[in-house]
């Protein structure tokens, strides 16, 4: 059975992603246990800390690997990794873009905020979204991504 995740990122990080196609994710060590738990087709949806927005979703196409094990999966892919010239999200799987928004499209969390199980609090919400990784139910998924349909500007078989 499918997973549901919420990923926040930095503006740097969402474009670096963004450079390759959504084809690949990854995490920091301390996710491990998340990590474990992801499988081929789970689903993600990206939000972006800095703006307060959702642009993205992918799946998984494959599971969790260590870096060093699939030669896609390797060196130097975002932004602080490349800054800090070392690598800080080691656990990585491959993924697939679904949906891609234009930053002028970009879907504000504000506005679905009060839809969304996992955001219990829905005048301070900003807390819900400082994990880097968390599972979300297949409900929240549907309504972010439901609504970023509404703006869609790159979907697979439209571009």
């Amino acid at each position: 059975m499918n997973k549901y995740w919420l990923v926040v990122t930095t503006r740097k990080n969402f474009d670096a992603s963004a450079s390759r196609n959504f084809n690949v994710e990854g995490f920091k060590d301390n996710c491990l246990k998340r990590v474990k738990r992801i499988e081929k087709g789970d689903s993600f949806a990206c939000y972006i800390k800095s703006e307060k927005v959702f642009g993205a979703t992918y799946t998984a196409e494959s599971e969790y690997k260590p870096s060093n094990s699939d030669k896609a999966l390797q060196g130097l892919i975002w932004a602080d990794e490349k800054e800090q010239k070392r690598i800080i999200y080691p656990l990585r799987f491959r993924t697939k873009k679904v949906l891609v928004l234009t930053d002028n499209r970009m879907l504000p969390a504000q506005g679905v905020n009060k839809y969304l199980q996992f955001v219990k609090n829905k005048e301070k919400w900003g807390h819900f979204y400082h994990h880097s990784l968390r599972e979300i139910s297949e409900e929240d998924f549907e309504v972010i991504e439901s609504e970023m349909r509404k703006r869609v500007f790159n979907v697979i078989g439209k571009e």
